[in-house]
């Protein structure tokens, strides 16, 4: 883990860190998208499968509420630590 963080603060310096990083970013999300949703097809039992379901669409809400919730606040004097988003 220590080795990762090493390379990832030497690749921060580099012109294409962000297109870098969102493609990481990108692929690790469909990696895990991919191996919850495996899971959840071979679940049998009907409740198990709802209860997935369920939980899929409360992240999703989350996700997108917490989206907006950036979008539209001033993070700047939420920061409890000082500097943190500067």
């Amino acid at each position: 883990m220590i080795h990762g963080i090493l390379n990832g603060s030497e690749l921060a310096g580099t012109p294409a860190s962000g297109q870098m990083a969102a493609a990481g970013v990108a692929v690790a999300l469909f990696v895990a998208v991919s191996l919850l949703a495996g899971e959840a097809a071979s679940v049998r039992t009907l409740w198990a499968r709802v209860a997935v379901r369920v939980a899929g669409s409360w992240i999703v809400g989350f996700g997108i509420g917490g989206r907006v919730y950036i979008q539209y606040t001033d993070w700047q004097h939420l920061s409890s630590v000082k500097g943190f988003f500067e």
